[in-house]
């Protein structure tokens, strides 16, 4: 009776143990673009006799003025909950990488914010997501080959400029 009572304990322990999460992931990352604008001969300004004053002006642009992106960065967690399924997650913002300040509005996570549950069917997610007109048709498009926001519709109607989520 007490070796079938240890034997039961030991076997219900294994059982157990499996059923934890097997594998844990989060992952920081991130996207810094920015350009370096030069302009000569600017006006700054009048001196005493009126006359227009002026010089070199160097700005620091956000990749969205004239980089190939916005600046963000982000969370992305993967969860095994066993069995084949993953519980997701991705929280992701921008910024400008001139002052810092957060972009979107001033919302922190203005980029991406969604949760979900990935198996080998296919994946589930919920929340402020990229749409898939900017995944899979813009990268296709005259906007997404040569001219970025400049070769978009006006007001940009289809997402091409990707400006919405």
């Amino acid at each position: 009776m007490k070796k079938t009572l240890i034997l039961a304990a030991g076997v219900s322990q294994i059982g157990a143990g499996s059923a934890y999460a097997k594998e844990s992931s989060v992952t920081v990352y991130g996207l810094f673009d920015t350009s370096f604008n030069f302009t000569s001969d600017v006006q700054t300004g009048r001196n005493s006799g009126g006359a227009l004053v002026g010089g070199g002006q160097v700005n620091m642009l956000d990749g969205s003025l004239g980089g190939i992106s916005v600046s963000r960065w982000g969370i992305r967690d993967v969860e095994d909950l066993g069995g084949g399924l993953k519980a997701i997650s991705v929280l992701e913002g921008g910024f400008n990488p001139g002052s810092g300040a957060v972009t979107n509005g001033g919302t922190m996570f203005g980029h991406q914010v969604f949760t979900g549950l990935q198996s080998e069917l296919g994946t589930l997610t919920l929340g402020r997501q990229y749409d898939p007109m900017r995944d899979f048709v813009q990268p296709m498009t005259a906007a997404g080959q040569l001219g970025g926001a400049i070769g978009a519709r006006p007001g940009d109607i289809d997402n091409m400029a990707k400006t919405r989520r």
